[in-house]
């Protein structure tokens, strides 16, 4: 087996030279959309005979594009799980992150569609949006409590001992429950 870190002989014949297609301003494969070989719009539409044709590539930009859309959508719903975990006031911030965090899910599961990157990622992009929504409702609940929320705040912080932390949980149970009517 010849040394892989070896320079090249130089008694050896040149590489064949490689021919590629022609391609547009857009750097896409020149060509109609009923071309065979360009994919058309990305869809799995059906050549002559029912065989699908192949997909096209997408372009560096709109690559770049999905996957900025992407890391949007990702830091939103970052940003929200920490704001879960803020003091009360700025715990309001949760719910908009994961509103906002929605938004730019559904706008790059449309990029990924648009440029064609379809398949087992987009799966993944839809379950997290749908894991945004949940967590935007969660995040809601303690809205509903907020009365309460801030007594159990006020009274963890200045809660020293395992039994008081204890005391402002049971306290915090006890308004919760009273609010809603369950005991």
């Amino acid at each position: 087996m010849p040394n892989p870190y070896a320079p090249p002989d130089p008694n050896a014949p040149p590489p064949p030279e490689r021919h590629w297609p022609p391609r547009d301003a857009q750097g896409r494969p020149e060509g109609g959309p009923g071309d065979q070989e360009s994919g058309g719009r990305g869809h799995d539409e059906r050549g002559p005979g029912g065989t699908p044709k192949e997909r096209r590539t997408p372009t560096p930009e709109e690559a770049r594009k999905a996957s900025g859309s992407v890391l949007k959508f990702g830091i939103l719903l970052f940003c929200g799980l920490l704001a879960l975990r803020w003091p009360i006031p700025w715990q309001v911030a949760a719910p908009l992150f994961f509103l906002a965090g929605i938004v730019f899910g559904v706008r790059a599961l449309l990029v990924h569609r648009k440029v064609g990157l379809t398949g087992p990622f987009m799966i993944f992009l839809a379950v997290g949006v749908a894991m945004a929504g949940m967590l935007t409702f969660s995040s809601l609940a303690p809205i509903a409590v907020w009365e309460a929320q801030l007594e159990r705040q006020e009274c963890l912080d200045s809660a020293l001992t395992l039994g008081a932390q204890e005391k402002c949980e049971t306290e915090f149970a006890e308004a919760v429950a009273e609010r809603f009517g369950t005991e």
